[in-house]
């Protein structure tokens, strides 16, 4: 091996054993790391038990002090009122006299703009409004209003300036405006044994034992907190600036480097007679030696480098021992017998010794030169019997020819029948109407034509999977071929539309009538017996369309009018049928010239937004909903439940739901601007856009784009588009949870869902539906729905949303049942943005009145 080689292996060696010193260095640093975060629990869970301790130890000996604070503040009072003209004649040397007469430390008197103008002690003076903590200033406000003649007795504190227990009571007689507090140190009463154990926690070595000579741990301090300062509970530790403590969690702690230390911040809250405000608590902080651990680890690379270079020679001089004696000379051997074989010389064979890697490969190359030599012969025998094959090849092509006659034999059948069903396709079921129609001229019998059509079928496909959808397909076809007669002709057209052929149908044209009308109904029967899918029971109906022939009939004529009737029984509701009239095929082309309108609308941006409020019981705003509209060059608007369907069908769904997104993000950027608080806008999506790949980053990207949080969006599904829900599109709802968006499951309770989808769809929300909530109070079907829809959202543990609300009466009901959001005319129309905007602003006034 030539030097440039070892060169290398001397590199790779050296930077080796670089990457090992730095590998150390961060292994040990990171177990200093673990050291002192169980310190910093260690001593957490100190100073809490001794906190816990002493606060039982509080609540046990107060009892006489609230008693005699409960005795002497109404007396207190009293006389002042009585002794003085007004109240602000009494001095700072007065009310020190009367607090010495009854045994009270201080009194403070308080006016109704909650400021201290006269006090025991001119310290407090500074107590006025606008210094004091809000939630203060609301106790105080509350009990102002309050009118009571009941003595507040108020929380135990720790005085800033002598590190005393006080206790605060409050006093406001029935009719005045003026609160009468007075401060109790509370040292006095307790018990002689737990008045020394007070002096010792106070004053004493609260943390001996803590931090004494343990590695790293440099300091514990503990400071008194409210919103307004920070000072210490104990020792001389100088006071924190409030904004200079960081937000410290209610469980937990923060770290926090500061030059040579690691700070932890920890809070202590506690339930009983310490510190009862919540504007007050305790906060720990820790200091950490954070160069403890480099000084440790530099030391320790310093004092092993003479033994890593003794190990660094001693391993090279081993590599090049082992290199030279045993891979050089059997490398080389290897070599040779390649360049044998290369010549086509398969008989030389490769010796080497030792089972390493070099071994193995010169096994590989005899098994090589062995397998060349084979192939060799190998080659040699086919081309002998080439020729043979050749033969045998020319029978083989005549049994194909044979067999392929027969599958043209089997085509000509498929050309006719439908390969799922095995019914008629269109091309045979064109032929058997032809016929009826030439039979019925040459007669006096008739014939009718029904198109079928299976009601939400997009909905079964594109959510639980095509194998469903194809054996929902053939139980379908099975029924209906055993509903009709056997002179008549089932067939189907694709996807899920069906026809019928009713022939030899005599007598006059309302009794033919009735004979169809009672074919159709034990079609429609039977067909909406439950079918059991991928182990649930599925329920499904058809839309039903007749046209009966007359003189005029031809095949497309009557295919049209069918269509035309399937149409309009799916308008009427679905689970239906309709016999054809002139009228239909007026309907049906309005749906024509709807669509045209729609491809228009879309190009020319003619859709628009209004927004409906979603307020709790309190009717505070918890959110909105958005809801498209569409204003036609006439000016006439057209309702959703219109043209949503079709756009279904027709695909625009997916490019309109990107439309309302993107206005709902740039509406909430306006709104925001403003200064108005929109917790969140509903949006309704269907299932084509959960199918959409990608559809999760899709609508993450063009919310985060607009600089807006994705909580801020709830998603709502029609409960009709969770029929049959597979895993895969419960994923997506999943992601959507994840990414941070709402769902919500909307009109609920208008279709056949099963409860079993609902225990793994990840939402946070159900809408009860409008007509299940104007039924309340007239309905006592559509009551008991509401009462058990509110009790199943208890249970799965998401909220319940009323939409519909129209009326008190209903509002009431829905509170009174556990129902706390609610969307309706009660409260308000759907609303342009502006006016919208106007109606936030006036909720908040409200809400401050």
């Amino acid at each position: 091996m030539n030097k440039a080689v070892w060169r290398w292996l001397a590199l790779v060696m050296v930077v080796s054993s670089g990457i090992a010193a730095v590998v150390t260095y961060y292994a040990v640093k990171s177990n200093i790391q673990g050291v002192i975060e169980q310190r910093s629990m260690r001593v957490q869970q100190g100073i809490s038990k001794r906190l816990e301790t002493f606060d039982a130890l509080l609540q046990q000996n107060e009892k006489v002090l609230d008693t005699h604070i409960k005795t002497v503040l109404p007396q207190i009072a009293q006389q002042l009122i009585e002794q003085k003209g007004t109240l602000n004649e009494w001095t700072t040397t007065a009310l020190g006299q009367l607090a010495t007469q009854y045994n009270v430390d201080e009194i403070y008197i308080i006016d109704n703009t909650t400021t201290v103008f006269a006090s025991s002690f001119k310290a407090d003076l500074g107590f006025e409004l606008g210094t004091v903590s809000a939630g203060m200033r609301q106790f105080l406000q509350g009990l102002l209003l309050s009118k009571t003649d009941a003595v507040v007795v108020g929380r135990v504190n720790v005085s800033i300036n002598s590190g005393l227990l006080n206790k605060y009571a409050y006093y406001s007689p029935a009719g005045s405006d003026y609160i009468f507090e007075v401060s109790v140190a509370l040292k006095p009463y307790l018990e002689d044994k737990f008045s020394a154990e007070y002096v010792k926690f106070i004053f004493g070595e609260l943390f001996t034992g803590i931090i004494g000579e343990q590695l790293l741990l440099k300091s514990v301090d503990l400071f008194l907190v409210n919103d307004l300062q920070v000072f210490p509970f104990v020792g001389d530790v100088k006071p924190i600036p409030r904004s200079d403590l960081p937000s410290i969690p209610l469980s937990g702690s923060v770290k926090r480097y500061q030059d040579e230390y690691i700070e932890y911040f920890s809070r202590v809250k506690l339930n009983g007679a310490l510190f009862e405000n919540d504007a007050y608590f305790l906060a720990i902080r820790m200091r950490f030696d954070n160069t403890v651990g480099n000084t440790l680890i530099l030391n320790l690379l310093q004092s092993n480098v003479i033994i890593l270079v003794l190990s660094l020679v001693f391993i090279y001089g081993a590599i090049r021992f082992v290199i030279i004696k045993k891979i050089v000379r059997r490398v080389t051997a290897v070599n040779d017998a390649l360049a044998k074989i290369s010549t086509g010389d398969y008989s030389s064979v490769c010796e080497t010794s030792g089972d390493d890697g070099i071994a193995d490969i010169s096994k590989h190359v005899n098994n090589m030169r062995q397998r060349l030599s084979k192939r060799d012969s190998q080659l040699k025998h086919a081309y002998d019997t080439l020729e043979s094959k050749v033969l045998q090849r020319t029978e083989s092509l005549h049994t194909e020819v044979l067999k392929r006659k027969q599958a043209e034999q089997e085509l000509s059948v498929l050309a006719t029948t439908d390969a799922l069903t095995k019914l008629p396709n269109r091309r045979l079921v064109d032929q058997y109407v032809e016929r009826a129609i030439i039979s019925s001229q040459r007669s006096d019998e008739s014939f009718a034509v029904l198109f079928l059509d299976v009601d939400d079928f997009k909905y079964v496909n594109d959510s639980m999977g095509h194998n469903i959808g194809d054996a929902l397909l053939k139980t379908i076809a099975f029924r209906i071929s055993n509903a009709i007669r056997s002179s008549d002709v089932a067939g189907r057209f694709g996807g899920d539309e069906f026809v019928v052929l009713l022939q030899n149908l005599k007598g006059r044209p309302e009794l033919v009538a009735q004979h169809v009308q009672t074919i159709v109904e034990q079609i429609l029967s039977s067909i909406r017996e439950p079918l059991l899918l991928d182990g649930h029971d599925f329920h499904c109906t058809l839309s039903v369309g007749v046209a009966l022939s007359d003189e005029y009939s031809t095949v497309e004529v009557l295919y049209k009018q069918a269509d035309t009737a399937m149409y309009r029984a799916k308008e009427l509701g679905k689970n239906n049928f309709c016999f054809y009239d002139d009228g239909m095929q007026q309907a049906a082309d309005e749906r024509v010239l709807i669509e045209e309108s729609m491809r228009k609308a879309l190009k020319d941006n003619e859709f628009s937004l209004s927004y409906q409020a979603q307020l709790n019981e309190a009717s505070q705003l918890i959110g909105a909903e958005a809801l498209i509209r569409w204003q036609q060059d006439d000016g006439v608007f057209q309702t959703s439940e219109t043209f949503i369907p079709i756009a279904e069908e027709l695909g625009f769904i997916v490019e309109m739901g990107d439309w309302v997104l993107t206005e709902v993000c740039l509406q909430l950027l306006e709104w925001q601007k403003q200064g108005l608080d929109i917790p969140h806008i509903s949006i309704n999506i269907s299932t084509k856009q959960l199918q959409q790949m990608n559809f999760v980053e899709h609508v993450s990207r063009v919310v985060k784009s607009h600089s807006l949080q994705t909580s801020s969006i709830c998603f709502e599904i029609r409960e009709a588009a969770t029929l049959g829900l597979n895993e895969g599109t419960i994923k997506v709802v999943r992601c959507l949870r994840e990414a941070g968006f709402h769902v919500s499951i909307d009109d609920f309770g208008t279709s056949y869902s099963s409860f079993d989808y609902f225990k793994s769809l990840p939402i946070d929300q159900l809408k009860i539906d409008k007509c299940y909530v104007q039924g309340i109070g007239g309905s006592h079907r559509d009551t008991t729905i509401v009462d058990l829809i509110i009790s199943i959202t208890k249970h799965l543990g998401v909220n319940v949303i009323a939409e519909g609300v129209e009326t008190r009466q209903q509002f009431e009901y829905l509170k009174k049942q556990g129902c706390q959001q609610f969307q309706g005319f009660y409260f308000s129309k759907p609303l342009e943005s502006d006016e919208f905007c106007e109606y936030i602003k006036g909720l908040a006034e409200l809400s401050d009145d």
